[in-house]
């Protein structure tokens, strides 16, 4: 709006009166009494300021917002030593559940055809896994220890990553 001081200039005046109207004006300001030209003049038109977002403006800044988090979220979180670690904890678990089936073969069978006895190192049970140990994985050299049913801490290694990272299973002789 504009300040009374500084006027209006006719063609300005005529252009707001064609287009709203004298009664236009008039109901728009909630008080019949004034003429259009008075309320322009006046500079007393009662308009609702809105304050706030449009919907679509809402949706717009939520969309970006999300683009920009599946973009830059990964930049960010690197998973890649979890997922490493948690696969090497597979591969163990597999080595100790090898090591148990061996024995419990070695003992239900008397030495029968599923049964190992000459595994002696904790290497040894890498030929019990069904294909074998995963490329990149090692298992350090341990000899077992003496005794059929005692156990021994073995060590896999997983050398895709730098640094290299360690798990144990347990080892256990036939």
């Amino acid at each position: 709006m504009r300040n009374t001081e500084q006027g209006f200039s006719l063609p300005e005046l005529i252009a707001v009166i064609a287009i709203l109207g004298v009664s236009a004006m008039a109901k728009w300001s909630g008080s019949a009494k004034h003429d259009g030209i008075n309320l322009i003049l006046s500079g007393s038109f009662n308009m609702k300021k809105q304050s706030g977002f449009t919907l679509i403006e809402l949706i717009v800044v939520i969309v970006i917002l999300g683009i920009l988090g599946a973009v830059a979220l990964p930049k960010f979180i690197d998973l890649g030593d979890e997922a490493s670690a948690s696969a090497l904890k597979g591969v163990t678990g597999s080595l100790g559940a090898a090591a148990a089936l061996n024995y419990g073969a070695c003992r239900a069978k008397a030495n029968g055809t599923d049964c190992d006895a000459t595994i002696a190192n904790c290497t040894g049970f890498e030929a019990k896994l069904a294909g074998g140990l995963p490329t990149g994985y090692t298992i350090t050299a341990l000899a077992l220890t003496a005794g059929s049913g005692s156990t021994t801490v073995c060590t896999a290694n997983d050398t895709n990553v730098v640094p290299t990272i360690s798990s144990s299973f347990t080892g256990i002789t036939p």
